[in-house]
């Protein structure tokens, strides 16, 4: 803790003046009798800021020391000011305030934009920079890219400690244990995804919940959706590009009330099939589901 310095004593007063010429000389005695008190402490003001700008100093160390432990066990490799195009190949990587422990070659790390974390490029570093280098070089491969663009304000952490928010395909996929859900993965995970129109139409689940299909061209059956979870809803968009569209479903698909199928079968209709998955089998393939088939105008 710092230690409070003791206060100067106050110089005698009224002070000598040659105004006042009768006082003069007995002031003036009191003044200088009390000057040495006042070298001493002031020189014991300046031994307790001393010793006090020495322990701040201290403390500054070991919190830059704990500062840099936290960093470590967290992961982050450095910042860069480096302008990098997202995308795959090799990236010169010049870092501020590098941590050389984890600049090794081999460790797999994660460049992620500052502003925006799904922003980001996985790859290993190929080489351990020279000690005086903070330049690293890695590469990313194609699977590694997340997002677009050229940016210059990233984060590099090592890979084993970055948990980016989830992704509109990890919340179809519903697998990850750590990927945390953000609103705006919510959202994205809810947008429509555009299906191409089949005479049978089975729907992967992994790639999305809300489906649309812009040009329904003849007749469909709908078939046996992959990759479902038991309890998963979904929508299907339809719009008619002919007529006399006719619905025909597998049989694991029972209609919701004993109601019937039946689209509006005119072209241009724009139809909708709504649905949960009541049951899937081991490879995650839909065993029943129910459905809702609302008929749209054309």
């Amino acid at each position: 803790m710092p230690t409070a310095p003791t206060p100067i004593a106050a110089l005698p007063t009224p002070v000598p003046t040659t105004a006042d010429p009768a006082n003069f000389d007995t002031r003036a005695d009191a003044l200088l009798e009390a000057m040495p008190d006042m070298v001493t402490e002031m020189n014991s003001v300046a031994d307790v800021t001393y010793d006090n700008a020495v322990e701040a100093a201290a403390s500054a160390a070991e919190v830059a020391g704990q500062a840099a432990v936290a960093a470590d066990a967290a992961g982050l490799v450095g910042r860069s000011t480096t302008t990098l195009t997202v995308g795959a190949g090799t990236k010169a990587v010049t870092l501020t305030s590098a941590k050389a422990s984890l600049m090794t070659a081999g460790r797999q790390v994660v460049i992620s934009l500052l502003s925006d974390p799904s922003i980001r490029m996985i790859g290993v570093i190929a080489a351990s920079p020279a000690p005086t280098s903070t330049t690293a070089s890695v590469t990313v491969t194609s699977g590694g890219v997340f997002g677009s663009g050229s940016y210059s304000s990233w984060q590099i952490m090592d890979a084993n400690f970055f948990s980016p928010s989830a992704t509109a395909a990890e919340v179809w996929e519903g697998t990850s244990e750590v990927a945390p859900m953000t609103p705006k993965a919510l959202m994205d995970s809810m947008a429509p995804v555009t299906v191409s129109y089949a005479s049978t139409l089975a729907l992967d689940m992994d790639a999305g919940w809300y489906r649309r299909c812009s040009a329904v061209s003849a007749s469909f059956t709908l078939g046996v959706f992959t990759n479902a979870k038991a309890g998963q809803p979904f929508v299907l968009d339809l719009v008619n590009s002919a007529g006399s569209v006719v619905l025909a479903v597998n049989a694991v698909w029972d209609f919701a009330d004993g109601l019937l199928g039946v689209l509006n079968p005119d072209n241009g209709a724009k139809n909708k099939i709504a649905g949960i998955i009541d049951e899937v089998d081991g490879s995650g393939n839909v065993t029943r589901g129910t459905l809702h088939v609302i008929p749209g105008l054309a």
